[in-house]
């Protein structure tokens, strides 16, 4: 009825007198949300996850929310400044992810000189599933050309490991029946 004018004075004045009364709903809850985030950064000293409740309130979901509007060029330049105050804050976590986990890539291959099993664990990440993810991005043309570079820059990076492991068993099968002067077979 406040949109449509159709209070009058004396209607409005009350209502402005109803503690916590607030016009506008959605400005009140992102000034409510974006004060809460900046409670959490300051209390933990990083950004949270989309997965993060805090103070029964699904920050991380809310934070998701404020990207993909910014990405829809939904979210108004106030907003857009405040959020850019926010110590941690990133509109494209996922870049920021993949090159974290590049990075941790690179640092493996130099450590070991070799590239990683689809099922290694490095300093508490799965960097071989991030490996093995990346593959399958390719195939389904999911990776820019820029991280499509940076991996095949990777020495020992291969896009297709299928063929590497056939070769593989091939050659172990050889040396087997040179070996044994037979062929092996399973048991059934």
């Amino acid at each position: 009825n406040y949109k449509k004018n159709t209070l009058n004075n004396d209607q409005i004045t009350k209502l402005n007198k109803i503690p916590y009364w607030c016009w506008n709903t959605n400005d009140k809850l992102w000034n409510e949300n974006y004060e809460l985030l900046l409670e959490y950064v300051n209390q933990n000293n990083k950004m949270c996850y989309y997965s993060t409740i805090y103070k029964d309130i699904q920050i991380g979901n809310w934070i998701s929310t404020q990207r993909q509007n910014y990405k829809n060029n939904k979210l108004s330049e106030g907003r857009i400044n405040e959020l850019n105050q926010v110590p941690y804050w990133k509109w494209d976590v996922l870049d920021e992810n993949w090159n974290n986990n590049y990075n941790l890539l690179l640092e493996y291959v130099k450590e070991n000189n070799k590239l990683c099993s689809e099922s290694t664990i490095y300093k508490g990440v799965n960097i071989g599933n991030w490996v093995g993810t990346n593959r399958q991005n390719y195939k389904n043309n999911k990776l820019s050309k820029e991280q499509i570079t940076k991996l095949s820059n990777i020495p020992y990076w291969k896009w297709e490991v299928r063929d590497e492991k056939w070769n593989e068993n091939y050659e172990l099968l050889l040396e087997y029946v040179r070996e044994n002067n037979k062929m092996c077979f399973t048991s059934t």
